[in-house]
C-alpha cells in the first residue's frame, strides 16, 4: 500500500546524528507516513543500534554499500511509495512535533497534484553547531535564486518536498559530491516542475555539515549547475559563485574560529 509522505534518511557512521533525526521523526510518523532508513554499510555496532532505534517503529531499513550521500538517496528513492518525498538526512530534524502533520493538511488544502512533477520549499530554521544560535530562513521564490543569486535554491535541502511523479523519473547526479542537491532542483525545474511554496518553518538545518567543510567541492558543484542546467551566461556564474565563495569561506572561518576557541 503506498503512503502519502515518505521520509528518507540517510545515514552513516553517525549514530548522535541518527538518533537525534529519529527523535524527530518518530514521534510523527502515522500509517499514511512512511520512513525510509539508508545506511551505509556502518559498523555492525552503530547498525544494531539503529535496528534497536526502529524497533519502536514501522520503517524500512536498508544497509548496503553506495558511493556516497547522492547514491544512498537514489537508493533509497527507489524503496518509495509515498505521493510525496522528503529527505530528512541523519543529523537533521523536522522543526517541530506537529511539522509533518501540518505539511500534509497543507498539500491537500492546496490540492498539489503528485501526478505532476512539483517541487514545495519550505522554511528552515538554520542553528549554529557552535554556538546553538538560530536564525528563520524563509522559502524563496525562483525569481530570488536568479541572475547573480542563481547559486541559490528557494530552501535548504531538508525543507523540500518531491512528487512521486518527480522522484521516480529524475536522479540525483553522483558525479556532484557535495551539493548535487542544487542540480537536482534545478534540472527539476528546467524539466517543467511546478513550483510551490510553504511558507512556514519546516525543518531545523544545523551548520557544519558538507557544504560547509566541503565548501569548494560545493562551489564547484554548484558552478556546474549553474552553467549546463540552468544556462546561467559565464560572466554571471562567475559573478555568483564569487559570492558564494566569499560565503562559503566566510561560514568555514567562522566554524574553524569556533572550534579553536
Amino acid at each position: 500500500m503506498s503512503a502519502f509522505l515518505t521520509i528518507v534518511t540517510v545515514t552513516y557512521q553517525d549514530l548522535p546524528g541518527f538518533s537525534r533525526t529519529s527523535a524527530s521523526i518518530i514521534p510523527q510518523l502515522t500509517p499514511e507516513v512512511e520512513w525510509i532508513v539508508k545506511d551505509g554499510s556502518s559498523s555492525l555496532s552503530i547498525q544494531r543500534s539503529i535496528i534497536d532505534i526502529l524497533s519502536y517503529c514501522n520503517a524500512l531499513f536498508i544497509s548496503s554499500d553506495d558511493y556516497g550521500v547522492y547514491d544512498a538517496m537514489n537508493i533509497a528513492m527507489s524503496h518509495a511509495s509515498g505521493e510525496w518525498l522528503i529527505f530528512m538526512n541523519g543529523g537533521d530534524e523536522f522543526y517541530s512535533p506537529n511539522s509533518v502533520s501540518s505539511l500534509i493538511d497543507e498539500i491537500r488544502n492546496q490540492h498539489y497534484d503528485s501526478s505532476s512533477p512539483a517541487l514545495i520549499s519550505s522554511g528552515t530554521v538554520i542553528v549554529s553547531s557552535s554556538s546553538s544560535k538560530r536564525a528563520y530562513r524563509g522559502p524563496r521564490t525562483l525569481s530570488q535564486c536568479s541572475g547573480i543569486y542563481s547559486y541559490r535554491m528557494p530552501s535548504f535541502h531538508q525543507s523540500q518536498l518531491y512528487s512521486r511523479s518527480l522522484y521516480t523519473s529524475q536522479c540525483y547526479n553522483v558525479s556532484l559530491l557535495v551539493s548535487a542537491d542544487h542540480a537536482y532542483f534545478w534540472s527539476a525545474i528546467a524539466n517543467g516542475a511546478q513550483h510551490h511554496i510553504y511558507n512556514q518553518p519546516l525543518s531545523n538545518f544545523y551548520t557544519g555539515g558538507l557544504s560547509t567543510t566541503h565548501w569548494l567541492t560545493s562551489c564547484s558543484d554548484v558552478f556546474f549547475s549553474m552553467r549546463f542546467i540552468q544556462g546561467v551566461s559565464l560572466s554571471c556564474s562567475i559573478i555568483a559563485i564569487s559570492v558564494r565563495l566569499v560565503s562559503s569561506m566566510s561560514r568555514y572561518i567562522v566554524s574553524m574560529f569556533s572550534f579553536l576557541f
